[in-house]
């Protein structure tokens, strides 16, 4: 899961350039400080979130930490799904 996750946002045109071009992007970063996870990319993390792993993400679901690191977003997917780590 982790993984799938990290390559999706591996994907996304920031990562190419910037800092992040020869960086690896590691569990714990702060996507929303680094500034990976703002705007339209929020947007189409939830899309490809509900589409990869067949979960229904609710604007409640938005606020809080959930989409803060790729652990965070793993931790929000399994809970989604009832997977207990």
């Amino acid at each position: 899961m982790k993984e799938r996750v990290r390559t999706y946002l591996k994907s996304l045109p920031q990562m190419s350039r910037g800092e992040w071009a020869n960086r690896e992007l590691n569990d714990d970063t702060d996507l929303i400080e680094r500034g990976i996870i703002e705007s339209i990319n929020a947007i189409n993390l939830v899309i490809f979130l509900e589409n990869e792993f067949d979960i229904q993400v609710n604007s409640g679901d938005l606020i809080g930490g959930n989409f803060k690191s790729i652990n965070h977003i793993v931790a929000f997917i399994e809970k989604k799904k009832g997977v207990h780590p």
